[in-house]
């Protein structure tokens, strides 16, 4: 984070320089165990005041190059005072019709398979623009980082097993942030595409130096362990609550992951942060179209199988503060559901690569000068 730095500035030649930061740069400086630490400590800020943090927002408008397509841009924000810094992440998608759901297409250019998504991380101490980053590989560690804070303070203590369904980049980041934050000796892992979890099982193998097993079915990863990590794309239940042995930590990326039973099951059930104060079957993103964008072609994420009260449902900053009860006893089915991204994690996680961007040399610099202008707005 830039408490220590921000009265030494990235100067080149007596010149303040903005950094250019690529997956690659980031990946080269930031590990799980800084990710977690200031993904807590941003976390314990929202929950005292000392942070801010800003609800998504998606914006949709059907796009005129095809009939099928929507350009959909998703925008969050945050700031903490303790990072220095307010972060912006903007993702500029387009989506496609598909059978069953929308489906994220990539940009059409001389590099195929190319998306547009950023973090803007400003000074706010100078107003100044401090880095422009790729936003990918600090959003699987900041989600990866925030499921590892969910076992830290739900899982039991003796929590050395996992069963993981989906062997996608997130699923792996879900492995490095519960190693931060128990002694994992014994991991499963199910996805439906047999090669896929088979190869996903090597890597993680040597990554993390304990067994990593694949399985046929979900059904068997879930059975005799100690947390249950829910890591896929889909957009319905992969598990079924009735499967769930006393004592285990259930963790999702997506609450549409979750069946209803695992919901009724779980004695506590945290979220990452209450609602924003939006409306809505789903009340934590602001949705704005231009045009008729229909709800199937939105891909918001809806939870009405589930018999969840939003309202009432703690967020992470209560639980590290203290102020609702945690697990109280080792035979309790505890439930974190990252129901939504917040803001203040691109802030946090966003300072920290810089710092540590700017300790190393890495990155591309350009003169802030550039980004700055002589008249307001």
């Amino acid at each position: 984070m830039l408490g220590k730095t921000r009265d030494t500035l990235l100067t080149v030649e007596g010149k303040r320089m903005a950094l250019i930061l690529t997956n690659e740069d980031v990946e080269q400086v930031l590990t799980m165990k800084d990710c977690v630490s200031v993904v807590e400590e941003a976390f314990i800020d929202l929950g005292r005041g000392q942070g801010v943090n800003i609800p998504r927002t998606d914006v949709l408008i059907p796009s005129a190059r095809s009939a099928g397509l929507t350009y959909y841009p998703k925008i969050m924000a945050g700031a903490t005072r303790r990072s220095g810094v307010f972060a912006l992440r903007i993702n500029s998608d387009l989506w496609a019709d598909a059978t069953e759901r929308m489906v994220r297409v990539s940009i059409e250019s001389e590099a195929q398979n190319k998306f547009c998504a950023l973090v803007l991380l400003y000074s706010i101490d100078t107003c100044e623009l401090l880095a422009i980053c790729h936003s990918g590989f600090i959003q699987r560690m900041r989600v990866g980082a925030t499921g590892g804070i969910g076992a830290k303070y739900l899982a039991r203590k003796d929590a050395a097993t996992v069963g993981l369904i989906g062997s996608s980049w997130q699923a792996g980041a879900q492995l490095l942030a519960l190693r931060e934050v128990r002694n994992i000796t014994q991991v499963k892992v199910y996805s439906p595409n047999r090669e896929r979890r088979t190869s996903f099982a090597e890597e993680m193998s040597k990554i993390l130096g304990v067994q990593v097993r694949p399985v046929d079915t979900a059904r068997e990863c879930v059975r005799n362990v100690d947390i249950v990590d829910l890591a896929t794309s889909a957009r319905e239940p992969v598990i079924d609550g009735k499967w769930l042995e006393e004592g285990v930590h259930v963790h999702c990326i997506q609450p549409m992951e979750l069946d209803n039973e695992t919901f009724l099951r779980s004695n506590v059930v945290v979220s990452n942060v209450r609602p924003f104060g939006s409306t809505g079957e789903y009340p934590y993103i602001q949705v704005f179209n231009m045009g008729e964008v229909s709800r199937e072609r939105q891909n918001i994420p809806g939870t009405p199988h589930l018999s969840v009260n939003w309202d009432n449902t703690p967020g992470l900053s209560e639980l590290i503060l203290g102020q609702v009860e945690g697990r109280t006893a080792d035979k309790q089915i505890t439930l974190h559901l990252n129901n939504v991204g917040v803001g203040i994690q691109f802030a946090a996680v966003g300072a920290k690569v810089y710092e540590l961007a700017k300790e190393k040399g890495v990155g591309k610099e350009i003169p802030r000068e550039w980004l700055l202008q002589a008249v307001q707005g």
